[in-house]
């Protein structure tokens, strides 16, 4: 078994090749990893009292009636969200009729606002929850997208090619007190062999980023690495990532 592990590490050796990249390939390559876009929404309420009154009530109806199925999981202040629509319609209807002043309004629709701003939580939940559907989940129940870049700092990932059987490693940049320092990189990939991953070395560098070639094609590849530097020493393995090759 010690033989064909070593076998299979020297092998593995001569398969892959490190593509030189420029520096703009690889910022490039790295911010596209490193940059995920998230779909969140916001209210947008008519600042018009009527029309407010009349958005919310809509809103609060499509919840309750939930003829798109987003909203099998309910939001939890629907019932109280309508109570108090009722209350801020009927408190209009008694400023029409002198019976209610602008501080009677003012108190009903803040009361709406609360509930508003939970909903608000709510739809955003369960637009992080399905981002292939977030902009429908948002503009169906009558708020608005705001589609925004979030930087998220990935400690491993891949990105496919170029070229058949060719993947680009990438690691997050190690930090020290919250700084990013000189480091050195390892990175391996393996092949599942009866229930067990057997690892073959890619290559130590001082960049955090390797293009690796020759890799099979149409199987699952996992892949791993670690990192050092001169103050810390060497990092544990991190948990391994997979994927197939076209």
């Amino acid at each position: 078994m010690i033989k064909s592990k070593r076998r299979l590490m020297m092998i593995k050796k001569k398969e892959y090749m490190i593509k030189e990249l420029d520096e703009k390939s690889i910022r490039m390559i790295i911010l596209s990893a490193m940059v995920i876009q998230t779909i969140q929404g916001k209210l947008g309420m008519p600042r018009k009292i009527v029309l407010f009154k009349e958005r919310s009530i809509a809103m609060a109806s499509i919840q309750s009636e939930n003829k798109s199925g987003y909203y099998t999981v309910p939001f939890d202040g629907l019932e109280l969200w309508e109570t108090r629509n009722g209350d801020l319609a009927t408190t209009l209807q008694n400023q029409e009729k002198k019976k209610a002043s602008a501080a009677d309004v003012a108190y009903s629709k803040g009361q709406v606002v609360l509930s508003l701003n939970e909903f608000i939580i709510y739809i955003n939940a369960l637009a992080r929850e399905n981002q292939k559907e977030a902009v429908s989940i948002i503009e169906t129940a009558l708020c608005v997208v705001i589609p925004f870049y979030k930087r998220v700092i990935i400690d491993f990932k891949y990105v496919k090619g170029p070229g058949s059987g060719v993947i680009t490693l990438i690691s997050a940049a190690v930090k020290e007190d919250g700084k990013r320092v000189s480091g050195t990189y390892q990175f391996q990939y393996g092949y599942m062999v009866e229930g067990v991953i057997e690892w073959a070395e890619a290559i130590s560098l001082p960049k955090n980023i390797i293009v690796v070639k020759g890799l099979k094609t149409g199987v699952i590849i996992y892949f791993r690495k670690r990192s050092a530097t001169s103050k810390s020493g060497m990092s544990k393995w991190c948990e391994p990532i997979f994927t197939s090759l076209n």
